[in-house]
């Protein structure tokens, strides 16, 4: 076992907010500090400047490599320089651009250790250079870490060496969902949004996406006919559907109903203000939005496909819907206005569900585990 004194994290894009993923990064830096092993993320742009001073102030460095492609190979020499340069006894790659990019520099200066992460699944094509790069991964990876069994699967199927991979699934901060039923923050958000205390929301949290199944979300309100029904859609405001979601709220005349948000850093704030959190998506790794809401203690209504199904529990702390189908949306957002039992049993068991083996503390443990630190 070598002596592990430098890691460093190669993300495949740049935060431009606090979520989950940033605040695994930031509480990572704090304990690669209180273990004394040097700590440096590196991005293809500028990350936000919150992120950079929260790192900074654990001790850790932040480098960026300007994005160009993941097949220039002068890209992919400034890279491998980078990581001489540093001399990382752990080079660990997260996303496609940074795992694409850093298999390339390791056949150009490997570093002793090298840790493929896959956060998505591999998409439904498979070309001929994405076959190479995971022979390639398959032989040079330490490991490879998938966030979820689905992600384990789909990788496997699709060429990795599935005896290198290893589930680790995403955490979350719990201590920052920890929000008291009633709380003046609740009432708070709903007066910044003009939601009434008797109005009964049901959210999401996403950008829109294709993938994300927003447009099947919008075509299921007009099917629920309830006065005190309102709908928060966090981070709907951008992304390449952004402006067909809002026209198509317009055309379908529910513009009282509906609140499109920008994306927010601390989702957690308006999350304490829904009742109901849908995930329409379409497909799905491992869901950080399920995760944060169900910590919040909210019931989640969810597309039963890929890691969805290793967080939600029909019947437990939520409900499956038909991916792609308005009509069952609105039927499960029905079922929990109409009977209080079910969705005050789903809102009890909401938080305790994700409390073992989603928490943050335990990602960062796993992932240490797997550099072979304990």
């Amino acid at each position: 076992m070598i002596n592990i004194k430098k890691i460093l994290w190669f993300v495949g894009y740049s935060p431009s907010k606090i979520g989950s993923f940033e605040r695994l990064m930031v509480n990572f830096s704090k304990e690669c500090k209180n273990r004394k092993i040097m700590f440096k993320v590196l991005f293809p742009e500028e990350p936000c400047e919150q992120f950079k001073t929260m790192v900074a102030g654990n001790g850790g460095e932040i480098g960026v490599l300007k994005f160009t492609s993941r097949v220039d190979p002068i890209y992919i020499i400034k890279l491998s320089r980078v990581i001489k340069r540093f001399g990382p006894d752990i080079l660990h790659s997260h996303f496609d651009f940074a795992n694409f990019t850093s298999i390339w520099a390791q056949l150009i200066n490997p570093a002793p250790y090298y840790i493929w992460h896959q956060h998505n699944f591999a998409g439904s094509r498979m070309p001929f250079l994405r076959k190479i790069v995971f022979k390639i991964a398959s032989k040079k990876a330490k490991c490879i870490i998938a966030i979820s069994k689905s992600v384990e699967k789909d990788i496997s199927d699709k060429g990795m060496d599935e005896k290198r991979i290893h589930v680790v699934y995403n955490g979350i901060d719990l201590n920052l969902y920890d929000i008291p039923a009633g709380d003046q923050l609740q009432l708070a958000i709903r007066d910044k949004y003009g939601l009434s205390r008797n109005d009964f929301v049901v959210g999401s949290v996403s950008e829109a996406r294709e993938e994300k199944g927003l447009q099947y979300l919008i075509e299921s309100i007009p099917l629920i006919k309830r006065n005190s029904l309102k709908w928060l859609l966090v981070g709907a405001k951008q992304g390449p559907f952004a402006a067909y979601i809002n026209k198509r709220i317009g055309e379908l005349g529910i513009t009282d109903k509906v609140i499109c948000t920008e994306f927010i850093d601390n989702v957690h704030q308006v999350l304490a203000a829904i009742d109901v959190v849908v995930i329409p998506s379409m497909m799905e790794g491992l869901s950080y939005g399920a995760l944060e809401a169900l910590a919040c203690g909210k019931p989640v209504i969810a597309s039963e496909i890929g890691g969805l199904r290793e967080i939600i529990e029909e019947s437990k702390n939520g409900l499956f819907i038909k991916s792609g189908d308005p009509e069952a949306i609105a039927s499960a957002v029905r079922n929990l206005m109409d009977n209080r039992l079910i969705f005050d049993s789903l809102k009890s068991n909401a938080r305790p569900s994700v409390e073992d083996n989603f928490n943050l503390d335990r990602n960062i443990s796993e992932i240490f585990k797997l550099y072979g630190i304990n």
